[in-house]
């Protein structure tokens, strides 16, 4: 425990965050889980953001809102996850007094204006289905403007009187936090003089910060709910309430583990479910805020569903044509060592590392395209879900999923087929170096297969994926699309297998029922 002397008093100078784990096997992976959140929370707010300063049509208060949304929740999740990945990396889990002080405090303000900001938007959804013909007047810039401002004194007056009030506390020991950020329920129960007033203090801010936002939430919404159920289409109910769901998920998330972190203040004890809590408000909901209010179409879910799943499985086949040259190199060029080299583990972790590669290429690119806005036409020229028919479809920029789509397109194919073209190079020295022609004949028949398959593979991916510059759809578009995923799958087990002696073999005794003589 370290303290410093004060007087005749000790207090504490640093704190100790216990984290979310104990065990050293499980850092390594908490740490790839939770860095992985935290870009693609990070990605996802800052494509939001992105789409709304470039697309004019995005500039209305709601948009203008959830811009404000996205930077709230790219920075509450800077204030944890960035220190709790450093912990993750290292034994030191020790936290100054003073940082201590600060994360709280930045923690509270971008909570607060959170709670304040999400009352303002469901207050926005009110005037825009129940007032329409006034709705530009009662939500003007100027209003818009006021209503961020407000919030954020608010809750900046909110987190200074929590952080002012904390630091009156004294803490003598012990300093161990039982959690992965310091906030106010954890240090509590460390403090050595009363905290009475504190708790005072923090129920009356979850009063104000909680109870009243959603009382006025509350309010908006059964005044919404009267006005579209007064709407006799029903599609035209259906399509009010759509514009409202996305608002009241998240502020089910946010206002439910908000509600069940503070307003306990008969028990300060800290316990896994307060780890679980916070990881919920901390690192799931601004992850998950993107996803929220881009997928409230059911359409838009089964298209990405789609588009998500085909760049998983076709990235798994890029890199696993790559691994597959590599093994015709060790066949070929290092055949004593080859059994070794390309044991079964081998095997299994080339897969394996194929299979993630591409999830993280796939979810990449469904994620930015989430975030894009489909006003209309809705008709897709083609026959299945893709990245360039679907960008000519956007009404927002489109600029930085080009630029996401021409990094993946290099890294899921020109990095492989270098890869492959070196294989095959040494693979070709190899084979000319065998005097035999017979001999050099079977070589060359052995990689025949993957190099048709690589050629009809990659051909039809560099057309469709590298002409950033046209994302036009047309009748050549379809034509390569029917290659790629019906022509390409289908020829694939006559060129590698039905050209194998040995597969035709065993393929006439499975149609005949003879087996093979032992």
């Amino acid at each position: 425990m370290d303290l410093g002397a004060s007087g005749n008093d000790s207090c504490v100078t640093t704190f100790v965050l216990l984290g979310l784990t104990e065990t050293p096997a499980l850092r390594p992976i908490l740490f790839v889980i939770f860095l992985l959140a935290y870009v693609a929370t990070i990605s996802g707010n800052f494509s939001i953001l992105a789409a709304i300063f470039i697309e004019p049509k995005l500039h209305t208060p709601m948009y203008f809102f959830l811009g404000n949304l996205s930077v709230l929740d790219v920075g509450c999740i800077s204030v944890t996850v960035p220190a709790m990945l450093k912990h993750f990396l290292s034994n030191d889990r020790h936290i100054t007094y003073g940082a201590c002080l600060s994360q709280l405090f930045f923690f509270h303000l971008l909570a607060g204006t959170d709670c304040f900001l999400l009352t303002v938007m469901a207050y926005d959804r009110y005037l825009a289905i129940c007032h329409p013909l006034t709705y530009s007047t009662h939500m003007s810039w100027r209003i818009q403007k006021a209503s961020v401002c407000l919030s954020c004194v608010f809750s900046f007056s909110n987190a200074l009187t929590q952080t002012v009030a904390l630091s009156t506390l004294k803490f003598c020991g012990p300093n161990t936090i039982n959690h992965f950020y310091c906030d106010l329920p954890q240090l509590f129960q460390l403090s050595c003089s009363s905290i009475h007033l504190n708790e005072q203090l923090l129920f009356v801010a979850a009063a104000f910060m909680g109870v009243v936002p959603l009382v006025l939430i509350t309010v908006s919404y059964g005044h919404v709910a009267a006005a579209v159920l007064r709407i006799r289409s029903a599609a035209g109910r259906k399509k009010a309430f759509s514009t409202c769901s996305s608002h009241l998920t998240v502020v089910g998330i946010f206002y439910g583990t908000g509600v069940f972190s503070y307003m306990r203040l008969g028990s300060v004890e800290s316990s896994d479910k307060d780890k679980g809590i916070g990881i919920l408000n901390t690192v799931i909901s601004p992850m998950l805020n993107p996803l929220i209010y881009s997928l409230r179409n059911p359409d838009v879910q089964g298209a990405l569903r789609k588009l998500f799943f085909f760049h998983l499985l076709a990235g798994v086949d890029c890199h696993l044509l790559t691994a597959m040259a590599y093994d015709r190199y060790l066949a070929i060029c290092q055949p004593l060592t080859y059994s070794t080299r390309m044991s079964r583990e081998v095997q299994g972790t080339l897969v394996g590392i194929c299979c993630t590669i591409s999830f993280i290429n796939a979810l990449t690119h469904t994620v930015a395209v989430s975030v894009l806005d489909f006003c209309g036409p809705n008709v897709v020229n083609h026959f299945y879900c893709d990245l360039p028919p679907l960008f000519q479809l956007s009404c927002s920029s489109i600029y930085l999923n080009g630029q996401l789509l021409f990094v993946g397109a290099t890294f899921m194919g020109v990095v492989p087929m270098i890869l492959i073209s070196v294989s095959y190079a040494h693979v070709a020295a190899a084979v000319l170096r065998i005097r035999s022609a017979e001999g050099r004949k079977k070589a060359f028949s052995t990689c025949g297969s993957h190099l048709t398959v690589v050629c009809i593979f990659y051909g039809t991916g560099f057309f469709s994926y590298m002409r950033l510059g046209s994302v036009s759809a047309s009748d050549k578009d379809k034509g390569i699309g029917i290659l790629n995923t019906i022509i390409s799958p289908m020829l694939n087990p006559v060129i590698y297998s039905l050209r194998n002696p040995d597969v035709q073999g065993a393929l006439k005794r499975v149609l005949t029922g003879k087996r093979r003589p032992l």
